[in-house]
């Protein structure tokens, strides 16, 4: 069919999450007051039952916790001494920087793989899209690029470091980025014209990602709050997602 789950629940889950990520984030960034409300209600409401979300894939019964009995009982002990071991080395500035460059690409992988979910409910091909793939990625390079190029100091209020990218870098990878959606446009609006229905599920996710990813790495000039656009955001569409997938 083309849908994850089905046109009202795939509809919710590319515009409605984004249209939840930039009311809440538009209220934190146009009134500062509400910064730490909206904090509290992503992380409390949405990031946390990501993180639970994940186990009812890994450990929901006895067969998926043998399976995965590494990611449950190995993998979390690692992550602690990686992260105790990262603030003894750099203190805050490190983990602080490590933060920010891992959940970026958090963000895209999750995004990366979604968009191939939905390639796979429309019966794709075997092998990659590469160029729905190139645009998935290309849009995240161009903002971790464009805040490295800004130099901000501070992330969260701690110390953040960046390496010195030159602007015309950043021009590069935002022409490289634009004429690739420009690209992945045409083919997509192409199918729809050609009646090919299933191609609608995925252009609406890809279409989404980008809007988000613009809006948190390049339009909102302070790095916080454009962080907090898109983890709200991610955070959601992950909840959304592992729901689905239970349900089927």
């Amino acid at each position: 069919s083309g849908w994850l789950r089905g046109p009202g629940f795939d509809l919710g889950f590319s515009f409605g999450v984004l249209a939840l990520a930039l009311l809440l984030g538009g209220a934190a960034a146009l009134e500062p007051d509400l910064f730490n409300a909206v904090l509290f209600v992503d992380v409390w409401f949405l990031a946390y039952p990501h993180v639970a979300s994940t186990f009812t894939r890994i450990a929901f019964d006895r067969e998926s916790a043998r399976a995965n009995r590494f990611l449950l009982f190995g993998v979390p002990p690692l992550v602690l001494l990686a992260t105790a071991g990262t603030a003894w080395l750099g203190g805050a500035a490190l983990l602080n920087t490590v933060y920010f460059y891992w959940q970026s690409f958090h963000y895209t992988r999750q995004s990366q793989g979604i968009a191939r979910a939905y390639r796979r409910t429309a019966g794709g091909a075997e092998g990659r899209d590469w160029l729905t793939d190139g645009v998935v990625l290309a849009f995240p390079v161009w903002g971790v690029l464009h805040r490295a190029a800004q130099q901000q100091s501070t992330f969260f209020g701690a110390p953040f470091w960046s390496p010195a990218v030159p602007r015309e870098v950043v021009a590069l990878a935002g022409a490289a980025a634009i004429l690739m959606f420009a690209a992945w446009t045409w083919r997509q609006a192409g199918a729809l014209r050609r009646g090919e229905t299933r191609a609608l599920g995925t252009t609406l996710f890809v279409a989404s990602h980008v809007a988000i990813t613009v809006v948190s790495y390049l339009v909102l000039a302070e790095i916080t709050r454009g962080w907090l656009f898109i983890n709200i955001w991610h955070n959601a569409q992950y909840v959304l997602f592992v729901w689905a997938a239970n349900a089927r």
